[in-house]
């Protein structure tokens, strides 16, 4: 059975960017206003000026995930751990997901 995750795991940081951008302080500023803990840090960045580009769903993987584009060109993916699985708890939801969504499972 699946169970509750660290959103962090283990070997992660919450952010590490290293970055090369033009605008180096604004950049900065939209960071700072843009990201800081999951659906909320979603939220932020959407109002903070991203656009949604995959949206923000719990994955069969046991991870919710999103990705946005910030005003400046870059994306970013966000993401938290919910479960941790076992490989085969990750194999039959893999197999679930694709044969729901009309993709080939093996």
């Amino acid at each position: 059975m699946a169970k509750a995750a660290n959103p962090i795991p283990p070997g992660f940081h919450t952010i590490t960017p290293h970055l090369n951008v033009k605008g180096a302080a604004q950049y900065s500023e939209f960071l700072q206003k843009a990201f800081g803990a999951v659906d909320a840090l979603w939220r932020k960045a959407i109002a903070a000026g991203c656009t949604a580009t995959m949206p923000l769903a719990d994955q069969f993987w046991g991870d919710r995930y999103g990705q946005v584009k910030d005003p400046f060109g870059f994306n970013w993916s966000l993401v938290t751990r919910k479960e941790d699985l076992t490989p085969a708890e990750a194999e039959e939801r893999q197999r679930q997901a694709f044969s729901r969504s009309g993709g080939g499972a093996a």
